[in-house]
């Protein structure tokens, strides 16, 4: 079996049946999306940097370039 297909059945078998269970199991990838999107285009982000602003809706002790965190 591919690996895409075994990725596809995983989620099936989830069985999920609203929108609050659907949010329940992405709950951590939303952080994981955003940081390998911003990685592309910005090599200077750290995944902390980006949890940090979705946890905190900000960064603390950030010393690079603020272009880095708007991006």
């Amino acid at each position: 079996m591919e690996k895409y297909d075994e990725i596809v059945l995983a989620w099936k078998n989830q069985k999920l049946r609203s929108a609050a269970e659907l949010e329940a199991a992405l709950n951590g990838y939303v952080i994981q999306f955003a940081y390998h999107s911003g990685k592309i285009e910005n090599p200077q982000i750290t995944y902390n940097d980006t949890q940090e602003i979705f946890d905190h809706d900000g960064v603390t002790n950030y010393t690079g370039d603020v272009r880095t965190i708007f991006e």
